[in-house]
């Protein structure tokens, strides 16, 4: 019965801050949505068609950071802590090749890369330029999720959790802070 209690304590402890984590983000989108609402067809088209991409790069850097998970998992599991830094900084080189992959076309030529999702011209150049803005992030991300994958193994989860708040306590601050100077 002890060790079903301590398995329980030790699942909430990575499980609630890591869904806590994902609610938060996920609320956000919503929040950015609605802003969005607010300029127009032509920019709500240009930015999910600029998201189309960027998603792209999200679900492949998602699936590196799995496997970066499992793998350093399993070598904390053996102790064997050369081979967790090994694993951590070899996918750590991934994920910051794929940001610069990604990047790359973004900064040089987003409007051949928009081009593949759509010919509409006001919405390709929209979509090129938030493309270009946000494919800034891309290198953050990688190290962001590197880093919330190492603290998720060592069961300090809650540190991704604390970071993701105050990033969006700074996004609230921005949003109401341009709100009061227009």
């Amino acid at each position: 019965m002890e060790g079903q209690k301590e398995f329980s304590r030790a699942i909430l402890k990575i499980a609630l801050p890591v869904t806590l984590q994902s609610l938060l983000q996920s609320s956000f989108s919503v929040i950015d949505q609605v802003m969005i609402g607010q300029l127009g067809s032509s920019s709500i088209a240009g930015i999910g068609l600029g998201g189309k991409f960027a998603s792209l790069y999200s679900v492949i850097l998602a699936a590196i950071s799995a496997a970066a998970g499992i793998m350093i998992s399993q070598y904390m599991g053996a102790k064997d802590k050369k081979a967790v830094s090994r694993s951590f900084f070899v996918n750590m080189g991934l994920s910051m090749g794929l940001a610069i992959l990604f990047l790359l076309p973004c900064m040089v030529f987003p409007e051949a890369v928009i081009g593949l999702y759509t010919k509409d011209e006001i919405t390709r150049k929209l979509a090129s330029d938030y493309l270009r803005i946000f494919s800034l992030s891309f290198l953050p991300m990688a190290v962001s999720s590197m880093a919330t994958t190492m603290f998720r193994c060592m069961e300090a989860a809650k540190m991704p959790l604390y970071a993701s708040i105050l990033r969006k306590i700074y996004q609230l601050f921005q949003i109401f802070w341009g709100i009061l100077k227009s």
